[in-house]
């Protein structure tokens, strides 16, 4: 089996209204990110003891949602290049067959007298 037959073989396939639908809510969630943090950081109980988190606790989930935010940009941004890059050798090579397509035509009576 060849890399690209190998690479296939396990790819999930994804429901395109799922992924849009959870594309949706992770665009939502960023838009509340910075209300939620504040009121996680301000409105829970610091004390362990009542049942509440450390504000090192605290600050360590901001941060790491801060962090996994940035990672799906990332990712996002990346596999938009990615597949750009695809379009873009797609559409060349299509280019290229048309012309040669072209070049194996016969002229027309037009461009002969021409």
């Amino acid at each position: 089996m060849d890399d690209i037959a190998a690479m296939s073989a396990v790819a999930v396939p994804i429901e395109i209204n799922e992924m849009l639908e959870q594309l949706h809510r992770f665009a939502h969630n960023v838009k509340r990110s910075g209300g939620i943090a504040e009121t996680f950081l301000c409105g829970i109980p610091d004390s362990e003891e009542d049942g509440g988190l450390s504000i090192g606790v605290k600050n360590q989930c901001i941060f790491f949602g801060s962090r996994l935010k940035s990672k799906i940009f990332q990712l996002v941004a990346l596999y938009n290049a990615y597949f750009q890059h695809m379009d873009d050798v797609v559409e060349e090579a299509r280019h290229q067959q048309h012309i040669q397509h072209m070049q194996q035509q016969p002229p027309s009576p037009i461009r002969a007298r021409q």
